[in-house]
């Protein structure tokens, strides 16, 4: 499984091949940023896995730090292949998402994007995974 957060800034050479294939925008200093959230299966030879675009709602300020679940530099789980520091209540919540937020959707693409805008625009929150379950605090003041 691969991991990419919405709007984060990543190194270009650090995502190059996990997101082969998809509208990533490279800036001039070299960085890519990925505008929108949901998953795609990469048939690139050297990744040939799920990648998750998880939303920027996932990501909580610890220390001046921006962390997934609190924990993860979006960094530290982009191939969770090589390294994968995830908890099995956190994976589950990655797909339960995807799961939960794609049988809602249904087939529609003008739904989907909907949905996509909606993540995209959504309140800061804190995400805290516990066992099997999630709880979702908005954090916006």
């Amino acid at each position: 499984m691969r991991i990419i957060i919405e709007e984060h800034k990543y190194a270009a050479a650090d995502v190059k091949d996990v997101l082969k294939g998809i509208d990533a925008l490279e800036n001039v200093e070299g960085y890519v940023c990925v505008n929108y959230v949901g998953y795609f299966y990469n048939t690139d030879k050297d990744v040939r896995d799920c990648v998750f675009i998880l939303p920027k709602v996932l990501l909580e300020d610890v220390g001046g730090k921006e962390l997934v679940f609190g924990k993860y530099a979006p960094e530290e789980i982009i191939n969770l292949d090589a390294h994968n520091p995830l908890t099995q209540p956190e994976k589950d919540f990655i797909y339960e998402l995807f799961t939960d937020t794609f049988n809602f959707v249904g087939a529609s693409s003008r739904t989907l994007s909907i949905c996509v805008l909606m993540a995209s625009t959504l309140p800061r929150m804190s995400v805290t995974v516990e066992s099997s379950s999630f709880r979702i605090a908005d954090t916006a003041g």
